[in-house]
């Protein structure tokens, strides 16, 4: 009896996933969530890529996640699909798509679709990232290797390390994208939801050194994202920080199908 009423729901989520995904997918914010992440890494490593031959790929593009521009990505992130919960209510599409699927299902959906493709569009800046820098210079092996950073795990198989951090990023992308999405219920500006990853950032930042000075690095998000949570092996670090995200991501997709549910509730 269960799997009878189970098996529409599922069947459901799946379309609505496949719908949402296509058109995250075919939206041009997609290109431009990439294009932006690209320009954001090759721009904060310009300094370097200009005079220092010899630091590898690998490093620019640590250097380019804990730079001055960073913090961008934060933004880049809700590009992809973050805005699609603003967008489908100005339209009055989330009407239509709420009179197809019930629309906690629509909801759930959406954040898939949104972390998935944001997730995507870092993963592919990453990658062309180091694609672009690997015809100018080493990939990988130069003297700036950080002894707490995910290189150190198999430093003779560059690759891995590289697929690691970029692992890590992806995963952090698709976290702002859900972020934004839940802002989204709330607030129907799409400039005050694509800044809304950022404004939580800072605001968890100033209470965590307000309230928890001395706050251990595994609770800390600029530690679990641009750099290592500091356990004592970079396999502890990559399950602990990919854990952290994906349930950083669940929290917030949680949060927005339950509003969105009260939402369409009361009318």
């Amino acid at each position: 009896m269960d799997k009878i009423v189970a098996a529409p729901g599922c069947l459901c989520f799946f379309r609505a996933f496949r719908m949402e995904l296509r058109r995250a997918l075919q939206n041009v914010l997609f290109p431009a969530g990439y294009l932006a992440s690209l320009a954001t890494m090759l721009m904060g490593v310009q300094v370097y890529a200009s005079t220092d031959r010899d630091v590898s790929a690998a490093y620019l593009l640590e250097y380019a996640v804990i730079g001055s521009m960073g913090l961008l990505y934060l933004i880049w992130g809700v590009l992809p699909h973050g805005l699609s919960y603003c967008e489908d209510w100005r339209s009055g599409f989330l009407r239509q798509a709420a009179s197809r699927c019930p629309v906690r299902i629509y909801c759930a959906a959406k954040c898939c679709a949104a972390f998935l493709s944001s997730a995507l569009t870092m993963a592919l800046a990453a990658a062309s990232f180091l694609w672009i820098l690997s015809f100018s210079r080493p990939l990988d092996g130069d003297i700036y290797l950080d002894s707490t950073g995910y290189r150190t795990w198999k430093p003779g198989q560059p690759l891995f390390g590289l697929l690691i951090i970029i692992t890590i990023l992806a995963l952090g992308s698709g976290l702002f994208s859900v972020a934004g999405l839940w802002i989204s219920g709330y607030i129907r500006n799409s400039f005050a939801v694509l800044a809304s990853p950022l404004l939580l950032y800072y605001t968890q930042d100033i209470l965590f050194r307000s309230l928890l000075p001395d706050c251990p690095r595994q609770f800390q998000f600029f530690a679990v994202y641009f750099q290592t949570p500091g356990f004592s092996t970079r396999a502890a670090d990559f399950c602990y920080s990919c854990g952290f995200l994906l349930a950083a991501a669940a929290l917030f997709g949680t949060l927005f199908v339950i509003h969105g549910g009260k939402e369409r509730r009361n009318g």
